[in-house]
């Protein structure tokens, strides 16, 4: 029980942390840069999407520089593997944003119709959803 407890405090203290440190990050962007969420969806994603990235990549390196060596670290597999588990991941992911995205269109009533001819016309917006998708559920 001890541990279950030390493990959940861990959990919450690591979201708090990145929590904590992805704000700054938006925060000192914002200072310098400005607001990227006035050029639009696609670079309010991307924005959001580095930010995060950086925000995990930052407490990561912290929480590693403040507890030393940990066996996590010593163990890592190797690249096939690593990219292997990254892919596998990145598949989940967009299977469960996809299916959340069909689920609220579904549940909401809303209707997707698609024109037999214009198919090729879809492809770009297709490959536009998938890396939105992909950047979504990466983040999470």
């Amino acid at each position: 029980m001890k541990n279950a407890v030390a493990a959940i405090l861990q959990v919450v203290g690591y979201l708090f942390a990145f929590l904590a440190i992805t704000i700054a990050l938006a925060g000192f962007t914002k200072m310098f840069v400005g607001d990227w969420e006035a050029g639009g969806p696609l670079l309010d994603l991307l924005g959001e999407g580095v930010l995060t990235t950086l925000g995990i990549a930052i407490t990561n390196l912290l929480i590693f520089l403040a507890a030393g060596s940990s066996g996590v670290f010593d163990g890592w597999p190797a690249i096939r593997v690593g990219l292997g588990g990254f892919a596998n991941g990145a598949t989940a992911g967009l299977a469960m944003a996809g299916s959340m995205l069909l689920l609220t269109l579904a549940l909401g009533g809303g209707k997707l119709v698609l024109d037999a001819d214009a198919a090729g016309a879809y492809l770009p917006y297709v490959v536009q959803l998938g890396v939105m998708l992909l950047v979504a559920s990466l983040a999470e």
